[in-house]
């Protein structure tokens, strides 16, 4: 029996600026974002119907209702778009916080649509698939791609930004989840300008360069709801090497990034001994 693995890679928000806000109430936003080695990992099979089984550190946050998961509406819109009447079982290994601004639902969603395309031999255009994920949430279409990219309008128009990045990344999170509708619906603040996309960020350089210029709109309104964040950004801050510390998307995981090795191990034995109540996770960028 055919058994394919698929990588849910978190994603990470560099930048995330509020440009607007359309009659229907979504914000338009703009953001660098970016992928990560360290994810969630899904393992597909045939099946006779779809079926879906969650384990790993984070797999109790899901809740019992498997239907309601991204994972098995993604699943089922596909086979609804395609008219198969093929199943699969699908087995989603847990390792993203929940409501942790990494797109881990997101990405699990991207991952399922992927394999299960590979798995029952399905064609479906670009243009198809893209809508599919856009109905499943606005980080979908970005996380199909998997690659950095310069994202706008409501997460939907995505272009890529070639990134030769060599850093480390410490994540940390409080442990809690903070709900993205409620970090929007908590910003008040000003619209920030639309910028220049870079085709290329050519060295770590580049990109800290580009964050120091730009800015996370949702990190106040973030740390209103959740003041353990600022102290998780100071800690980080803090940490020898780090070149720079952001809250990804809308929180509540923050990060830091470095371009030696040792410090951000460094950074993770601190926070595994001083911060035991944080989840934290060392990786590295994809290319």
């Amino acid at each position: 029996m055919q058994m394919l693995t698929i990588k849910a890679p978190a994603k990470l928000n560099f930048f995330l600026h509020i440009t607007g806000k359309r009659p229907d109430g979504y914000h338009l936003i703009e953001s660098l974002a970016g992928f990560t080695f360290f994810g969630d990992v899904l393992e597909l099979s045939e099946a006779p119907t779809l079926t879906l089984a969650i384990d790993g550190p984070f797999a109790s946050a899901l809740g019992d209702d498997v239907n309601t998961n991204l994972v098995m509406r993604a699943a089922c819109a596909l086979q609804q778009h395609s008219g198969t009447k093929r199943g699969a079982h699908i087995h989603l290994t847990k390792h993203i916080p929940m409501g942790a601004g990494l797109g881990g639902g997101s990405s699990d969603a991207a991952a399922t649509l992927r394999g299960l395309i590979e798995l029952w031999e399905l064609t479906v255009t670009p243009e198809a698939l893209h809508a599919i994920a856009l109905s499943l949430g606005s980080d979908v279409p970005l996380c199909l791609r998997q690659h950095s990219a310069w994202v706008s309008g409501i997460g939907d128009q995505v272009v890529t930004v070639g990134m030769d990045v060599n850093s480390w990344i410490v994540l940390v999170n409080p442990n809690l989840p903070l709900l993205t509708a409620d970090v929007y619906r908590g910003f008040s603040g000003r619209f920030t300008a639309s910028l220049v996309a870079p085709a290329t960020l050519h060295s770590l350089s580049d990109l800290v360069d580009l964050m120091h210029a730009t800015h996370n709109d949702l990190e106040e309104p973030a740390i209103r709801l959740m003041p353990v964040i600022a102290d998780l950004l100071d800690f980080l801050r803090a940490g020898d090497g780090c070149k720079i510390a952001r809250m990804s998307g809308s929180g509540a995981t923050c990060y830091a990034i470095y371009d030696n090795q040792g410090q951000a191990e460094k950074m993770l034995h601190s926070l595994q001994h001083l911060k035991s109540g944080w989840w934290s996770q060392m990786t590295q960028l994809l290319g």
